[in-house]
């Protein structure tokens, strides 16, 4: 995790910092990273990058269509097989691909920006998972969550006065608060098993 947020925390310094040196609205995302590497590391460097850039994104492609392909095999019970499923996520990968990285970018960020805040909190909240005894917790934090989402997808304006609204992280505020007062007013009713009674009362029945 550690060399992971080396890496991409270096990719972003870069990027912000040399953007000083390109004009950002004609070069593109990935034209920058290579001129960049060019300008650091010569010739050499570009080959070195496509090297680690091809084995990362094989990594990443091959843990991700197997599972999505094993997630549809089991959702549709067989009907869907596991090869046919992979089959059809390598095709639609790869012309998806052909689109080319800015246009993924334009079509992925509203999707992006809605599931993100919903992706985080629910990581977070099952950090705490042994200290929430309450499933209301987990479902007020995703609805929240989403709603905030979607409103950061299509610029609500009054997003604007939340804290942290200038790094698009307006919606950890509202989460926040709605998972914290979750929690107090859930703290001492029922644990996460549904129709259980709380800890205490069955320690008293034991």
């Amino acid at each position: 995790a550690m060399l992971l947020i080396l890496v991409y925390g270096g990719l972003c310094y870069i990027g912000s910092t040399a953007i000083m040196k390109y004009d950002g609205n004609t070069i593109q995302q990935t034209e920058l990273l290579i001129c960049i590497v060019k300008d650091l590391m010569g010739k050499k460097g570009e080959w070195l990058l496509g090297v680690i850039v091809l084995f990362a994104c094989m990594t990443t492609t091959v843990g991700l269509s197997g599972t999505i392909a094993n997630y549809f095999a089991i959702i549709s019970r067989g009907k869907i097989s596991y090869k046919l499923a992979l089959s059809l996520i390598i095709i639609v990968s790869a012309f998806l691909s052909i689109l080319g990285t800015s246009t993924i970018i334009q079509y992925a960020v509203p999707i992006l920006s809605i599931m993100y805040p919903l992706t985080i909190t629910m990581t977070v909240l099952t950090i705490f998972n042994r200290k929430i005894n309450n499933n209301i917790v987990y479902k007020i934090g995703a609805v929240v969550a989403l709603i905030m989402g979607i409103l950061e997808a299509v610029k609500v304006p009054f997003l604007s006065v939340l804290p942290f609204q200038n790094l698009d992280l307006g919606w950890i505020c509202p989460v926040t608060i709605c998972c914290l007062a979750s929690f107090i007013f859930s703290k001492n009713k029922y644990t996460k098993e549904e129709n259980v009674l709380p800890r205490e009362k069955v320690s008293q029945d034991k």
